[in-house]
């Protein structure tokens, strides 16, 4: 896609727009301040780096200069023939991405594999349950770790859900294991999230009891085994724990968003196969009913994120979190630099070292966006805020994120009247 990126990489400072538009009116330029784009009529786009002297001098006097690594671009927008929902869940390892559309089929839903090669993006395989079943809602979830997938099926059996294990052998991807609880009943929704880590993976089920749980399963060779049954220390009835978790190495992250009214927390586990332990439980500084902390959430080694999407009205906030020789601490609270209520940013996050990526998929009549932070010894400033270059209302751009490195995975599953796209950028 050779087009650049809607970025509001510099904040907004009103004292300056009146000689900032008489620049631009000089020059016979329409300008859109807020994306960095300069666009002649009739004319391809142009960038800011492209521009006359003098507006660049006048945008820099009234925007600020964007970092040199605020260069997100659009690389590419993926979709399925076919396919309802699509970008439910997306995740993203190297050049490898999986995007779910669990409405397709009447909800019996798949799970769509994309990879790279020389920059252009194409399908690479379409993922279905050996046991697919109307209403299944294979493809809610996703996770990829290397050559592993996992999706999960949440409604499966009368809402007590499954998840499948795929693997890249021989040149096809196969089912390798059917995941279910040992001890699963009805409306569990085991499958609600999942995430895996080298040979461990981990699959979610936010109402079992009332509480929530989540299940550890590893693999020996080719087969999956459950490993054991983690719960919050402290859950009660109706806290939603499960309702997201992340894994990073030997640690994983599970959100329980309705605690406290709410409020939410979030819950961080430690170990390896059948030993696990709880390390920390997470709560906002200024946490208050309603901000549904933990609805979105990531962990990469030392650093977790967690989405509020609640606080503020409906605004949201996403906080940071790091790991000093054994206890969590509070380091950052990042909010958007163009909030407003009922944007829900935080509903869903990604973090791929210093760099975290936070959505906001109700931003302007639910076109969405998906802002990137980056930090800096131990501050975190907004770097870029990504749109799709064809949204429309509606679309739920970044209601699902993923981020491997600089490569950020975006889905939108309301765009084309609900068919859903997903759409890949990268800081290069």
């Amino acid at each position: 896609m050779a087009r650049v990126l809607t970025v509001r990489a510099w904040s907004r400072r009103l004292a300056g727009i009146v000689t900032l538009m008489a620049a631009v009116s000089m020059l016979a330029l329409p300008v859109r301040a807020s994306t960095g784009h300069l666009r002649a009529p009739g004319a391809p786009g142009v960038t800011l780096a492209q521009a006359p002297e003098g507006l660049r001098a006048a945008v820099g006097r009234t925007l600020g200069r964007p970092s040199a690594a605020a260069t997100w671009s659009a690389r590419a927008e993926l979709t399925a023939s076919g396919a309802s929902s699509f970008g439910d869940a997306v995740a993203i390892s190297g050049s490898t991405a999986v995007v779910g559309a669990s409405a397709t089929d009447l909800n019996t839903g798949s799970a769509y594999v994309f990879v790279n090669s020389g920059g252009v993006w194409s399908q690479q395989a379409e993922l279905k349950a050996s046991d697919a079943a109307t209403g299944d809602n294979f493809g809610g979830s996703v996770a990829i770790a290397g050559s592993t997938v996992v999706v999960g099926a949440k409604t499966k059996d009368s809402f007590q859900g499954a998840a499948y294990v795929f693997a890249w052998s021989g040149g096809v991807w196969t089912q390798r294991a059917k995941l279910t609880a040992s001890d699963g009943e009805g409306y569990d929704q085991f499958g609600w999230s999942v995430a895996v880590s080298g040979s461990t993976a981990v699959v979610t089920a936010p109402f079992r009891n009332g509480t929530g749980a989540a299940y550890v399963f590893v693999r020996s060779g080719s087969i999956w085994t459950q490993q054991a049954e983690v719960t919050a220390s402290d859950g009660v009835t109706d806290d939603g724990f499960g309702i997201s978790v992340a894994m990073s190495g030997a640690s994983m992250l599970i959100g329980a968003p309705y605690r406290n009214s709410y409020a939410g927390a979030g819950y961080v586990f430690t170990g390896s196969g059948a030993i696990w332990s709880q390390e920390a439980e997470l709560t906002a500084s200024d946490g208050a009913p309603n901000d549904y902390f933990g609805y979105g959430l990531a962990i990469s080694g030392n650093t977790a994120v967690m989405g509020a999407m609640g606080r503020n009205s409906g605004t949201g906030t996403a906080y940071v979190f790091v790991n000093s020789l054994g206890t969590w601490l509070q380091q950052a609270e990042l909010t958007a630099s163009d909030g407003a209520h009922d944007y829900f940013f935080g509903r869903s996050v990604a973090i791929s070292r210093t760099t975290a990526l936070v959505g906001s998929a109700n931003q302007s009549y639910s076109n969405g966006a998906a802002y990137v932070f980056v930090r800096s010894g131990g501050s975190w400033s907004q770097q870029a805020e990504l749109t799709a270059p064809d949204g429309g209302h509606l679309d739920h751009f970044g209601g699902s994120v993923s981020l491997f490195r600089s490569t950020a995975l975006i889905g939108a599953n309301g765009h084309r009247l609900g068919r859903g796209a997903a759409y890949v950028f990268v800081n290069a």
